[in-house]
């Protein structure tokens, strides 16, 4: 083949590759829609309900007593704030773009519904207390901003494309709505956290082992074995695990509550006590392994030590200046008992009724065992001794 001929063909080859490109690719043009909200003027205070699905799953939020809770997770309380920014940035959302495309692309952008393909992308459906749906959204891929300082993984958010209409509509909008990542997790985790320099004394019991009783000796600062031998010492890095067991305490997931005691473990549970500098008394229960799991069931209650008996009210006299500040230290323990058992009654109403799933790696902490606890003290060998 002659030179000529060969450069006409690699210049039509890419000419071709070109048009190939660019028809698949989706056409932003200007429209009188730029700057509009993508859902109007929605009116958010209206919202009752909220059904999240995506391919890893999906969730029913609602308001329930005016308090918003998850359906799916047997009606647990759900994360307000999360919900609340989430609502607001939807309402919030304006037309960047209008994109027109395939309808055959549409799935490489999740602008397909997610119950009509298993890659579709998340849809948001919010309907009043009525259950008449107010407006739905669905949310699909991130737009990846190219060019010179796209990195290796592609390029850096630049968008997201989102459709008011199940895909017939398609927007670019220039907030990310990381919010709806994962449909499923929309509960506040957090059960309890409470720093271990607080924790005074721990105490772990169960049907099947012996007690282990851990305290802060007076003057000192770290856990400390009852009956520690002489020849032992403590296991530093246990005992800070236990120490702080508490701290940033989280659950996997809520465990159906018609599931009996027999079937959770907590019929013979391990049983974790801490009580801390202000009188606090954590009490963990641990049931058996979840099925196809070794993370465990629990269920959380606090209690206070009982106060401190008040010494009898003075007479009308003038007080003294030591006296006034005698009163005055009275009132403010007298205040800060008031506070910690509203805490404590605020989080046995939150966890009381409620069997969670928490991580091994926790649970286990809270069944130690006194071998986990004390190391023996290697004896230095004799022969070494005769060296000395």
């Amino acid at each position: 083949m002659k030179a000529k001929n060969l450069v006409v063909l690699l210049i039509v080859a890419v000419v071709l590759g070109g048009i190939a490109v660019w028809t698949q690719r989706p056409s932003e043009e200007p429209s009188d829609m730029i700057g509009e909200l993508v859902l109007g003027e929605l009116p958010v205070n209206d919202i009752a309900a909220i059904s999240i699905t995506s391919s890893d799953g999906s969730s029913r939020l609602a308001k329930s007593a005016e308090v918003w809770v998850s359906e799916t997770d047997f009606n647990y309380p759900a994360d307000f704030n999360r919900i609340k920014s989430a609502m607001l940035k939807v309402a919030e959302l304006k037309v960047g773009q209008v994109v027109e495309v395939e309808a055959g692309d549409k799935a490489a952008m999740k602008m397909v519904s997610p119950t009509d393909s298993p890659d579709g992308g998340t849809l948001i459906e919010m309907r009043d207390a009525a259950g008449k749906q107010i407006a739905s959204l669905l949310v699909g891929e991130t737009r990846k901003r190219s060019g010179d300082n796209q990195g290796r993984f592609g390029g850096y958010p630049d968008g997201q494309f989102v459709s008011p209409d199940a895909g017939e509509t398609i927007y670019l909008v220039k907030d990310n709505l990381y919010e709806f990542n994962q449909a499923t997790d929309w509960l506040d985790k957090e059960l309890v956290s409470v720093p271990g320099a607080d924790v005074t004394s721990v105490s772990i019991t169960g049907p099947d082992r012996d007690a282990l009783e851990l305290a802060v000796a007076e003057g000192g600062t770290d856990l400390v074995l009852a009956g520690l031998g002489e020849k032992e010492e403590m296991n530093a890095s246990q005992v800070n695990s236990i120490n702080s067991a508490l701290s940033y305490m989280r659950f996997e997931s809520v465990a159906d509550p018609a599931l009996t005691d027999d079937t959770t473990g907590f019929d013979k549970p391990d049983t974790f006590v801490a009580t801390t500098r202000k009188g606090e008394i954590y009490t963990v229960q641990i049931g058996a392994q979840v099925s196809d799991s070794e993370n465990r069931y629990a269920r959380v209650s606090v209690a206070l030590e009982p106060a401190e008996p008040e010494a009898p009210a003075e007479g009308d006299a003038e007080k003294t200046e030591e006296e006034k500040q005698a009163a005055e230290e009275k009132a403010r323990k007298a205040e800060e008992r008031a506070q910690l058992e509203q805490k404590v009654a605020d989080l046995n109403t939150k966890l009381g009724p409620w069997t969670y799933v928490i991580a091994s790696y926790k649970t286990d902490t809270m069944r130690s065992t006194r071998d986990k606890v004390v190391n023996a003290i290697e004896e230095e060998p004799e022969d070494e001794k005769e060296e000395e």
